[in-house]
């Protein structure tokens, strides 16, 4: 039986919805997808992100791993706090503050140089050195 506004079918036809062809490109056609753009991400929340990224790898230039700055260095401000009494000076203070927000900014750091090595050399640019294994 079919009901107001659906087309009616022979007993041996099967009827289905019309498909819009304008709708989002679906996973059984990933060339019909924009280079570059993650799926779903509009370009404020593009925008957005790169913005909040920026921010967060401004931590690592603040309180770069190389000169020790971790979570080795957080436990050991937390223990000099709880052993000695002795309370971080402002440095150590904002790197305490900022730890979770400065963790997020290692992995995106990562993240990103991995992107740029699987990344083939764009034209005019030197090939990469392979990286010892």
């Amino acid at each position: 039986v079919a009901h107001w506004g659906e087309p009616l079918a022979l007993p041996n036809q099967k009827t289905t919805p019309e498909r819009d062809s304008s709708a989002l490109p679906s996973e059984k056609e990933p060339w019909r997808r924009r280079p570059g753009k993650p799926t779903g991400e509009s370009p404020a929340a593009r925008l957005a992100r790169i913005e909040r990224e920026e921010r967060l790898l401004g931590l690592l230039k603040e309180f770069p791993p190389d000169d020790g700055w971790g979570s080795e260095k957080l436990a050991e401000i937390n223990r000099r706090k709880v052993v000695i009494g002795a309370y971080p000076d402002a440095e150590s203070g904002r790197f305490v503050s900022v730890f979770s927000d400065w963790q997020q900014a290692v992995e995106i750091n990562q993240r990103r140089m991995a992107e740029a090595e699987a990344r083939p050399p764009a034209a005019g640019e030197p090939p990469r050195a392979s990286s010892p294994r």
